[in-house]
């Protein structure tokens, strides 16, 4: 009996995960991918961590409430973390709508459940990978845990609310810090103009490598599984892949928005601009850093340190926005003062945010494309679960 076909659009994490469940399930597949390599979007300028001891939806009302000024005004570019342009607000009202709307308090606890379970399952299905099939892939793996830091003991005070719920519901421990041990753990904090009042460490936070793991993992999908890549391809209509494969999954981040026009569906994303900067290694880290006043996070990888964050509603502004970078840039400086910082790399990158947070993983309609989009600021955290989620819903229609 042949093989049922998929043809897969997207090569960064998520595409590639999938394509490693659905080969392992027994389908023939096959990834296409308009760049010239794996993992040149979200998968390639992420923070590097694998956020499962600290995950929740990523906006809360009162954080609205709390940054809405300085996000809307932008007054401040050297200072404020999020950024929204006036005319995006207007332009995609119904999407800025629905988003206000999941931060009430009743949908963000339901969002915040669902969100941990998919954590849950995609630890543990990477963990089962790295003792199978990824067992001798090298992506700069580490178990190390991470530290959340705040400037004021309000804000310290919620984020061990949400430790706490995290573990009520996982059972996945935290500690409360006081300023003393954050320094102990990261001396550096010290140098920085703002005071530490505490953090959260979590030692079930770990981190990786994810260009490097998407590299190792089309290396295997093509030796084991027999996975065919297309790079460069040419842009075609999803109803071309839908004629000539028995199932098409559109997993290429945002860009899946304007894929899916064609069949007439709506996904509710959002290209949220992020940025970030590796540099020569900056200082050992004996724990991974959350700075939530700088709205930054910080891992050491191998010989560099990488530094990711901001969140910038500018729709597909592609431009080299100097001001946001220089912001990022002085934040970690300011961490640093009396050494010199070597930039080595620099990435900017649209993270696919919906409404509510969670990724979308779903059938269009009563036809053979599915979707596998949506994973914010959590692609590399995951990506392993969603994954198992498409494999499972792809299985039980294409048979």
């Amino acid at each position: 009996m042949t093989a049922k076909s998929v043809t897969i659009l997207g090569a960064g994490i998520v595409g590639l995960t999938s394509a490693h469940a659905l080969a392992e399930a027994g389908y023939k597949v096959h990834v296409i991918e308009t760049a010239d390599a794996p993992a040149t979007g979200a998968s390639q300028s992420n923070g590097f961590q694998l956020s499962y001891g600290y995950l929740a939806p990523p906006f809360t009302f009162w954080e609205v409430a709390r940054r809405f000024k300085s996000m809307l005004c932008g007054t401040t570019p050297h200072t404020t973390i999020a950024h929204v342009k006036r005319r995006e607000l207007i332009k995609h009202w119904h999407w800025f709508a629905r988003a206000l709307w999941h931060t009430m308090p009743f949908n963000y606890r339901k969002n915040f459940r669902e969100v941990l379970k998919l954590g849950q399952l995609s630890q543990f299905n990477l963990q089962a990978f790295m003792s199978g099939d990824g067992k001798d892939f090298k992506f700069d793996y580490s178990m190390q845990g991470k530290l959340i830091v705040e400037d004021s003991k309000k804000h310290l005070f919620d984020d061990w609310l949400k430790a706490q719920y995290i573990t009520a519901e996982t059972g996945w421990p935290s500690e409360k810090f006081g300023r003393k041990k954050c320094l102990e753990a990261l001396p550096f904090l010290e140098q920085a103009p703002h005071d530490i009042a505490g953090g959260v460490f979590s030692k079930n936070n770990h981190a990786g490598n994810c260009a490097a793991f998407c590299q190792e993992l089309v290396k295997l999908l093509a030796d084991k599984y027999d996975v065919t890549f297309t790079f460069n391809a040419p842009h075609a209509p999803l109803s071309h892949y839908a004629q000539h494969a028995d199932a098409v999954v559109v997993a290429c981040g945002f860009s899946a928005k304007s894929v899916l026009k064609g069949f007439k569906t709506y996904v509710p994303l959002y290209p949220v601009k992020g940025y970030s900067y590796d540099f020569e290694r900056i200082t050992p880290q004996q724990v991974y850093l959350t700075h939530k006043p700088y709205g930054f996070v910080m891992s050491d990888m191998g010989e560099t340190t990488r530094v990711a964050g901001f969140a910038d509603f500018v729709g597909l502004d592609t431009s080299d926005d100097a001001t946001r970078k220089e912001a990022l840039l002085k934040k970690v400086q300011n961490l640093f003062p009396n050494q010199k910082l070597k930039v080595v790399g620099e990435y900017m990158a649209f993270r696919p945010v919906t409404p509510n947070g969670l990724p979308i993983v779903r059938r269009v309609r009563k036809t053979n494309v599915f979707i596998n989009t949506g994973h914010g600021m959590y692609g590399w955290t995951l990506a392993h679960g969603t994954a198992q989620k498409l494999a499972d819903l792809v299985k039980k229609h294409i048979s």
